[in-house]
């Protein structure tokens, strides 16, 4: 089988659990796909309906704090309808 993966997606809050990845791993995963030259999407629909000891970092501060290069390739998604 030759599959060439294009991208990775990851969605921030994991509901219905109600868990919010670490702030470490979602690190690593950007850290994989710089490496990897492929797209990262954050899914972070829920990311202010989640009752989480964590705190929420959007991917767009991470990017900001690290002085990102290849910010083209990261994708975020939201949704107005979950979130009012």
């Amino acid at each position: 089988m030759n599959i060439k993966v294009k991208g990775v997606l990851i969605t921030v809050d994991l509901n219905p659990l109600g868990a919010r990845i670490q702030h470490k791993v979602h690190e690593e995963i950007l850290h994989f796909v710089t490496l990897k030259n492929i797209h990262h999407v954050s899914n972070e629909t829920y990311s202010g309906s989640v009752s989480s000891s964590l705190e929420f970092i959007s991917i767009a501060k991470m990017l900001e704090a690290r002085n990102y290069n290849n910010a083209e390739r990261v994708h975020i998604v939201y949704s107005l309808s979950k979130e009012l």
